[in-house]
C-alpha cells in the first residue's frame, strides 16, 4: 500500500527451498532500490512483527537499514477474559516451557501469544 510516497508492506512470502540463493535479499534489495531511488519515495515500512510466531524478518531487515520502532500496545479485554489473563499471566514461564515440549499444541500456542501481548503492554505501565 501506498499513501502520501510511503510505501507499507505488510506481508512477505518466500519459499525456503530458494532462500539458499538468496532470492528473499534480491526481492528486498529490488524493492528498496524501486521505491526509494526510482520513485524517490520518502520510506519503506515493513510492518509489525509476529508475536504468534517467531521469525528473523526484523534482523533480516535491519541488514538493509531497516530501523525498529516501538510502539505502546494497547489491549482491551472483556471483563471475563481480562480476569483469565490475569490469572494466567503470572503461570507464562511455565506455560511457554509446556508448549516447547508439546509442539504444534494450538492452544497452548494462542495462550501463550496473549500472554507475550501481555507482556508488551506491561512493559509500557507502571506498577502493574
Amino acid at each position: 500500500m501506498i499513501i502520501n510516497k510511503k510505501v507499507f508492506t505488510s506481508v512477505i512470502k518466500y519459499n525456503p527451498n530458494y532462500l539458499k540463493y538468496y532470492s528473499s535479499y534480491i526481492l528486498i534489495y529490488y524493492v528498496l532500490d524501486y521505491y526509494l531511488n526510482q520513485k524517490k519515495y520518502d520510506i519503506v515500512l515493513n510492518g509489525t512483527r509476529s508475536i504468534a510466531h517467531n521469525t528473523n524478518m526484523q534482523q533480516f531487515l535491519e541488514k538493509f537499514g531497516f530501523k525498529k520502532q516501538y510502539c505502546k500496545l494497547n489491549i482491551v479485554y472483556s471483563p471475563t477474559f481480562k480476569i483469565a489473563v490475569k490469572t494466567a499471566y503470572p503461570f507464562r514461564k511455565i506455560i511457554n516451557k509446556i508448549e516447547s515440549k508439546l509442539p504444534g499444541n494450538n492452544f497452548l500456542h494462542k495462550i501463550n501469544a496473549i500472554l507475550r501481548q501481555e507482556k508488551i503492554k506491561k512493559s509500557f505501565v507502571k506498577n502493574e
